[in-house]
């Protein structure tokens, strides 16, 4: 399986494509085979598009060839996320490929999975500028897997009220 993935919720977008592997006994497992990120002066609505051509062209893929777009959903930048968001719909659309939509506080919180103890919550944590903060609260399953907790899913809160 071949798949896009794009971040589009920060000011620097990036975009990565991966191959899920299986071999063997082994468990499948997702291999990097590139990524980009756009630079600071870059704006995604002119450079995003042009910047998947070019990965998938160094990758020697054409879009044709994946299998699934993954998109950040936020929180984050509202025109980034409508950028990232409607350029994976279309590409997706284009190139017969499953949708996915990954919300940017359970990808973050995802990276802490084994070194967060078991019955840890495990907050994480945005600038929403203007003194606020994007949160959300994960806790562990009875798998093990990190769980969006029983606090709201995702909370726009000032650093003082994320503290109490």
């Amino acid at each position: 399986m071949r798949l896009l993935a794009l971040e589009t919720s920060h000011p620097v977008a990036s975009l990565a494509l991966l191959e899920l592997a299986r071999g063997g006994a082994d468990a499948p497992r997702l291999m990097e085979v590139g990524w980009r990120q756009l630079t600071p002066r870059q704006r995604a609505a002119e450079a995003l598009v042009p910047a998947i051509q070019q990965l998938l062209a160094h990758c020697a893929w054409n879009a044709g060839q994946l299998d699934l777009v993954c998109v950040a959903t936020g929180p984050g930048s509202f025109t980034g996320l409508r950028i990232g968001v409607t350029t994976a719909k279309t590409l997706a659309y284009a190139a017969g490929a499953e949708l996915a939509g990954v919300h940017t506080l359970a990808a973050i919180a995802t990276r802490a999975e084994g070194i967060v103890p078991t019955d840890a919550r495990l907050w994480t944590l945005l600038d929403a500028q203007r003194g606020q903060l994007f949160a959300a609260c994960f806790g562990r399953g009875p798998d093990g897997a990190l769980l969006e907790s029983t606090v709201p899913a995702t909370q726009l809160l000032t650093r003082d009220q994320w503290l109490r």
